[in-house]
Order: structure tokens, then sequence, then C-alpha cells
């Protein structure tokens, strides 16, 4: 599960971004409205890493009609990859598994994917109560923790078969986090961003 979707089981494999200012934008009047779009835009690539994620540029119309909506399905879709076209619509971008919860050895165990990573650089800190951010060397991404693992201290943590093993204590006086508060609140937690990042 590795957005809200995923919470009633529908499978995600790109994201996709719209309204995107060009990079030769240069216009007094937008370079704040772009430098904040810059911002959000490294915050969802740190978010929703590996999934793909498509930009839709900001078009001189809006997407209303047949023909707005093939011009952006060419964009997004088109074979010629110099306008950032993807290829076929029908096909999955993205199968594996970003995330993964589950209980082992009286812990409960947060599993991201970090492929060829070296032990040695990896970096794990909270920033905040519900949310976690892996480094390595450059490379940084936000985890929002779900409600039942956010009241719960990290144990300690494993990276093996090119994953991050995150180990939380399970609570010895309270009842065990219900199904549903070990659900990723990923979405909620970047909408509550964005809105902070525009006001």
């Amino acid at each position: 599960a590795y957005t809200y979707l995923n919470l009633y089981g529908y499978a995600v494999d790109a994201v996709v971004c719209n309204r995107v200012f060009p990079q030769h934008l240069a216009d007094e009047y937008f370079k704040q409205w772009k430098q904040s779009q810059q911002e959000n835009l490294q915050f969802v690539e740190e978010a929703f890493q590996p999934l793909p994620i498509f930009k839709i540029p900001f078009f001189d119309q809006e997407l209303v009609g047949e023909t707005m909506l093939r011009r952006t399905a060419d964009v997004v879709f088109g074979e010629d990859k110099t306008r950032g076209g993807v290829g076929d619509p029908t096909r999955s971008y993205y199968s594996g598994l970003p995330q993964q919860i589950y209980t082992q050895n009286g812990h409960y165990v947060l599993s991201i994917p970090l492929p060829m990573a070296e032990r040695d650089q990896v970096d794990l800190h909270r920033s905040v109560v519900d949310e976690l951010i892996v480094r390595i060397g450059n490379w940084k991404r936000n985890i929002a923790l779900p409600t039942g693992l956010a009241r719960l201290e990290i144990a300690g943590a494993k990276y093996e078969d090119d994953r991050l093993n995150i180990l939380f204590d399970r609570e010895d006086n309270d009842e065990d986090p219900q199904p549903q508060d070990l659900q990723p609140n990923r979405w909620e937690t970047l909408k509550a961003r964005l809105r902070g990042a525009a006001g």
C-alpha cells in the first residue's frame, strides 16, 4: 500500500503532476510560484519514490474537451521521449512493493526498498512524530508513518536483501494497533504539506 488509494485495493503504478511550469519561464511575476512549485515537486519525488512521476506542462488552455485531453495524452504517453512521453498507457509502470508493514519477533517492521545502497551510508531519523527521514548521501526520502506506528519507539533498523527494515517496539500494556492504523497515511500527509507550502 503506497498511497491512500491502496487502502481500498487499488494498485498505483505512477504519479502525475499537472500544470508544471516550464524551466525556461523567466517572468518575474511567476518567480515565486515557480520556486514554490519546484519545492513541492522535489517533495513529491522524495515521498513517492520509486514510482515514476509524469509531468504535465502548464498549457495555454484548460484541460477541457477531447482536443486538450488528446494533447495531454500525447505529452504523457506519446512515444517521443524528448517531450517526456513514456509510451504505452495500457502497461503497468511499477509492480513492486514500495512499502510493507508486518510483525516479526515481537516487533512491527516497516520495510522499504533501498536497492544498491551502502549499509554505512544509510541515515535514519525522525523529523516529527509521524514522519521519518531516510538519507543516503544526497538522496532523501520522507516516510509518513501510519497512526499505529507513529506512537511507537524505534527499536532499530536492518539493511538486508536490498530493503531497509525499521523495527518498532510493540506496546506491552496497550492493545495492538488496529489494521487500519497500520495503513500508510501518505496521501493525507502530502495534502497537508502542500497546503502549508501554498499558504
